[in-house]
């Protein structure tokens, strides 16, 4: 993957400008406030959908200005590769481009460009709530993976769903909690498996760089552990159904992936 070209105009305190990055390690320089957090962010924004700094939009639109223009070019697998997005009235009015296909929702572009973002607030991975670690997961599987993409999007659809169930949004139904039930059970166990697979990809360069880091002398590794432990759908079930009571009370789902 090759990022060649960034264009910029109204995008934070940046000036209008296209930067040329060319090839190799690029290295970005300058005195505090000038931009350069700026820039990563704009290049992650295009590269997967989201900024890694905030989801309110608007506050990516110059002060002063009422609308943004990012795009970027290069090449992904020996591939073309375009990207762009704009936004109007404070955010309000978005047009995002991949590859000349135009899209009104940002996550058009989850995964158009592979790459990692690492600053010092990924400390949190080690030492901060367990949420991080499985939006960092999440953020992953739908970079590389169709199948997790889709599978997050499928559990996140029936998790509003069972939640707007248990608020009293639509008419309680025994057999429609049933289904809400079951569907949450299917969907929240592929979640759990592609963590899982997701770790075990990633286990073996992490005992390697760990084992660099540390000369030999300490050994690491990577376990995913669920809410409900290492076991299947059935323990799911299970835990889903003890909870029942709770749940009822507190009017939202307490056991899942999420």
């Amino acid at each position: 993957m090759q990022i060649d070209r960034i264009s910029l105009q109204g995008f934070r305190n940046l000036a209008e400008a296209t930067i040329e990055l060319g090839a190799g390690v690029v290295r970005v320089v300058g005195r505090n406030g000038q931009g350069k957090s700026n820039l990563f962010e704009a290049i992650h924004l295009l590269a997967q959908g989201w900024s890694y700094r905030t989801r309110r939009s608007s506050e990516w639109i110059q002060w002063g200005k009422s609308s943004l223009l990012v795009r970027a070019e290069g090449e992904v697998s020996s591939t073309t590769r375009k990207t762009a997005i704009s936004l109007e009235e404070n955010g309000a009015l978005r047009r995002v481009r991949l590859d000349g296909l135009e899209s009104s929702g940002f996550s058009a572009l989850l995964g158009a460009w592979p790459i990692v973002m690492v600053g010092p607030a990924d400390i949190g991975l080690v030492q901060g709530e367990p949420e991080i670690r499985r939006t960092w997961m999440d953020a992953l599987i739908s970079q590389y993976s169709v199948r997790g993409r889709n599978a997050l999007r499928r559990y996140r659809q029936v998790l509003r769903q069972r939640n707007a169930y248990l608020r009293g949004a639509v008419a309680q139904d025994e057999e429609l909690r049933v289904v809400l039930d079951e569907t949450l059970i299917a969907e929240g166990y592929e979640v759990v498996q592609l963590r899982r697979e997701l770790i075990d990809r990633l286990t073996p360069a992490a005992v390697e760089q760990y084992s660099k880091i540390s000369t030999g002398q300490e050994s690491a590794g990577l376990r995913y552990r669920s809410s409900w432990g290492d076991g299947g759908e059935e323990t799911f079930r299970e835990r889903l159904h003890s909870l029942r009571q709770r749940e009822a009370e507190l009017r939202t789902t307490l056991v899942g992936p999420h």
